[in-house]
């Protein structure tokens, strides 16, 4: 038979967004982008995008609109993380390798997200490879790595993967302790995190998921002395923070309309600091002990179902009950003359009824409405809130896309953030009668198109935002973070917040050179009446400009270039006022 050969040309496949407050990075753009360090992360990617920004230079927290990082709820798996960075914020608790998918909601956020104020960051974890079992081992500047995924048997239904990374640092800083003090001394800080995920899947295309996540940090120093006496003295301090999680999920499809997802599982933050210290001869030591600990767990429940009316609507509506436990703070002192020991465990019961409705109004109109109704039970005190939904998107065709959004948001618990601290130590504290539940209400109006200049395609999203922030918390100036006072002692409420701004964004997804930029406008005032004369001041999280550039070049199919660039605003400082001077004596 005579062969004919025929080109076919490139086919360009282009989508409308369905939420234009939806923010989404492929796993391949966030890898390109470089970091600190050259370890890739995902959380960091977010940054360079408007509206969202870092605490510090190499930071992967998100302060998104203003908020703090305690604002946003992260989900792994459908399940919370409630601290998702390691190194104080240099390295996200997430292994880009185990992504499935991300995404980031700033505005407009759909009915079935309710508990934090300021953005929602959605993670699926990769499900393992059905085909071929494969493994990758690596070792880096900062850490080393494996990861194994693949099926049970031959093209099996179960499916499995699983991950583990860990720090490097602690195995040469132990070495240079250990040999600058002669073997008397150890240091170092390390990490971990590990993920395992099991599949099956059933033939009437059910999935069945079960997942675990494990991460933690720890900074550890221990040294020992002989005294002149041949006494010896040791001391040893240990602080370590992590997380741990694990669920098991459902996706279950019924007649072929109807989607049911279930999920079933707990997740728990622990933040501890132990310090020990001894001086004596033999058995007769002298020690004294210093234990710091903060906990907070999440037992849970999620139901949601999706079922298309017509063609043109659909409804979903579902259920999420949360068990919280919260060990704010435990405090443990002993001495050779005293003894103190300082606990607060303060249980909590979260009900969260919503439903949405998304209606294809016409061609050029769309409508999602929706609500939560969020019952908060804490001691013999219950809070009630109906959190409305509203977005109403308007397709012009050629003329761009516009998209209106409000949305009403509770945070049923508050995170007091100790500046004199750079370690993970903030407390998370439930809402109660004396400390009320945070809210928010945001409106944003977006506008998006795809513009033509000379000869390339170029998409511009513009977005006006307003956020109004109540019942918020913070601690008192000046106090001491480990003093064995009461907590509300330690604490100032009652105060509100006000965030808005305007956001740009210009992007280039197609052709050899490829990127986008990204520049932000905003002010973020907050007030107390026991701060600053009751007066409004600029937040620590104020940034009043941003600008964010990133390019990439992809010479050929081997060799690409990107590089990228943040200019950015505020930070402010407020500087000692006084001082005094100490005399030092010398006694040799």
């Amino acid at each position: 038979f005579p062969s004919h050969d025929k080109e076919v040309k490139e086919v360009l496949v282009k989508a409308r967004k369905e939420n234009l407050s939806a923010m989404q990075l492929s796993l391949m753009q966030a890898q390109k982008i470089p970091m600190l360090g050259g370890e890739p992360d995902v959380i960091k990617a977010f940054q360079y995008l408007p509206g969202v920004s870092a605490g510090t230079e190499g930071s992967s927290a998100l302060y998104v609109r203003g908020g703090s990082p305690d604002q946003n709820l992260f989900l792994l798996d459908q399940i919370p993380l409630y601290y998702v960075s390691h190194i104080g914020g240099f390295v996200s608790t997430f292994d880009p390798q185990m992504i499935g998918a991300i995404q980031l909601y700033k505005g407009s956020f759909p009915a079935q997200y309710s508990g934090r104020l300021s953005a929602v960051v959605d993670i699926q974890m990769k499900c393992g490879n059905q085909l071929k079992t494969n493994s990758v081992f690596s070792i880096g500047l900062l850490s080393s790595k494996y990861q194994q995924e693949g099926p049970f048997r031959k093209d099996s239904s179960w499916t499995y993967l699983f991950s583990l990374r860990r720090l490097n640092f602690d195995v040469l800083t132990r070495l240079l302790a250990r040999l600058d003090s002669g073997g008397a001394a150890k240091a170092g800080y390390t990490f971990y995190d590990g993920n395992l995920k099991l599949v099956k899947r059933f033939s009437n295309h059910a999935q069945l998921s079960l997942f675990y996540f494990d991460g933690q940090d720890r900074i550890f120093v221990a040294s020992k002395e002989r005294l002149q006496n041949d006494s010896e003295a040791k001391f040893e301090n240990n602080t370590t923070w992590g997380n741990r999680l694990g669920g098991i999920q459902l996706l279950l499809p019924i007649q072929n309309k109807l989607l049911l997802q279930m999920t079933v599982g707990t997740t728990h933050f622990r933040y501890k600091t132990a310090v020990k210290s001894s001086i004596g001869l033999g058995n007769e030591l002298n020690t004294s002990l210093f234990d710091f600990s903060s906990k907070v767990g999440d037992y849970l429940f999620k139901m949601n179902l999706s079922l298309p009316l017509n063609q043109h609507l659909r409804l979903s509506f579902g259920v999420n009950s949360i068990y919280h436990l919260f060990k704010p703070v435990n405090i443990q002192s002993q001495s050779a003359t005293s003894s103190i020991k300082n606990e607060t465990t303060i249980k909590a019961f979260e009900q969260v009824l919503y439903s949405q409705l998304n209606w294809q109004l016409n061609d050029q109109m769309k409508l999602n409405i929706g609500s939560s109704f969020n019952t908060y039970f804490v001691s013999d005190t219950v809070f009630a809130s109906l959190e409305p939904r509203i977005t109403l998107k308007y397709d012009a065709s050629s003329l761009g896309i516009w998209q209106l959004g409000l949305s009403k948001m509770q945070q049923n618990m508050h995170y007091a953030s100790y500046s004199g601290s750079s370690l993970p130590s903030d407390l998370w504290l439930p809402a109660t009668k004396q400390q009320r539940p945070e809210t928010a209400w945001q409106a944003n109006l977006t506008y998006t198109n795809s513009v033509d200049f000379a000869n390339q395609s170029f998409v511009v999203t513009t977005d006006l935002f307003f956020k109004r922030l109540d019942n918020l918390l913070d601690f008192k100036e000046g106090v001491s973070f480990y003093s064995s006072s009461s907590l509300n002692d330690k604490l100032v409420t009652g105060g509100n917040g006000a965030i808005y701004g305007i956001e740009f964004l210009v992007e280039k997804n197609i052709g050899n050179t490829s990127g986008w930029l990204a520049y932000t406008l905003s002010k973020n005032i907050r007030q107390f009446e026991q701060i600053n004369n009751g007066l409004p001041y600029p937040f620590k999280y104020d940034r009043r400009h941003q600008i964010a550039l990133v390019v990439n070049h992809r010479f050929n199919k081997r060799i690409e270039l990107t590089g990228s660039w943040v200019f950015t605003t505020g930070s402010a400082l407020t500087l000692g006022q006084g001082g005094y001077n100490q005399i030092y004596r010398d006694w040799e």
